[in-house]
Parts: structure tokens; C-alpha cells; sequence
């Protein structure tokens, strides 16, 4: 990806690879240039999926979608403070009219939601083993 976006006058926050590895190339609180409308790029954060297959009917492998569903629920949990739902979880084409991210991720969505509301679930409970009270663990004891 960011071959292409040395050329191309784009970006995104993360991108996802066939594998399923992560990177993120900007930061969650910058706008990255992803969705091809203003306000879609100040008021988001995306995640580039890598194609299995190319268009007009490309899909996305399982390993990408998955591990892209669970990073959009890790930023759901960390840094938006909401669990992604229908109303806050868009594909591109919802900021832009283009068939981007595909008719297969289209196909998907509920699945791709669903997995995301439990990364969510996941990363919200693994909060509540931490009390208030609870305190650091000293700096020696860290190494």
C-alpha cells in the first residue's frame, strides 16, 4: 500500500494485508486521505483491506476481513468509545459513490459487524479485571 500511495494522492490510517498483518501509516487523530470526501476523511478512521481477487468482482480474503473486523474493534473499544454498530461502521462507498469495498464485502457485512462487536465486547471486558483501586505494578517488577 504504500507503494501506491507514494504515487497516488491517498492514504489510510491502517491497512490490513492478505495475511492478516497490520500496519498503520497515520495517526488516529490526523485524517488520513481515504474515502474521497471531506468530511468522510476528518470524521473516520480507515482500514485498507487487501484484495483476494481483483475487480469487478474482488473479494477480500477471510484472514484480512477478520483481522480488519478485529481492529475496528479495538478502536471501537479504545479510541471512538462506542460499539460499532450499522450507524458508526461504513464501508467506503458509504462516503463515496464507488463499489468499494466490493459486492463481497457487501455480502458480508453482518458477518464483518458482528465480528467487530466482539472484538469490542472482548476489548471493553478485558477492562473490567482492572478495579479503580487496583495499583501499578512497580517499575523493578516490569522487566
Amino acid at each position: 500500500m504504500l507503494d501506491v500511495w507514494k504515487v497516488r494522492p491517498a492514504s489510510a490510517h491502517f491497512d490490513v494485508d492478505a495475511a492478516g498483518a497490520v500496519a498503520q501509516y497515520v495517526k488516529v487523530n490526523e485524517y488520513a486521505w481515504a474515502v474521497g470526501n471531506t468530511v468522510g476523511n476528518q470524521s473516520s478512521i480507515s482500514i485498507e483491506m487487501a484484495n483476494a481477487t481483483l475487480a469487478p468482482n474482488w473479494t477480500v480474503g477471510e484472514a484480512a476481513w477478520r483481522n480488519a473486523a478485529r481492529l475496528a474493534g479495538w478502536l471501537f473499544a479504545e479510541v471512538i468509545g462506542e460499539r460499532p454498530s450499522r450507524s458508526n461502521l461504513f464501508y467506503h462507498h458509504h462516503w463515496r459513490s464507488t463499489v468499494c469495498a466490493g459486492p463481497h464485502m457487501d455480502q458480508i457485512y453482518d458477518e464483518v459487524l458482528a465480528a467487530a462487536q466482539v472484538a469490542y465486547d472482548h476489548f471493553k471486558d478485558a477492562h473490567s479485571t482492572l478495579r479503580p483501586d487496583t495499583e501499578p505494578v512497580p517499575v523493578e517488577r516490569q522487566r
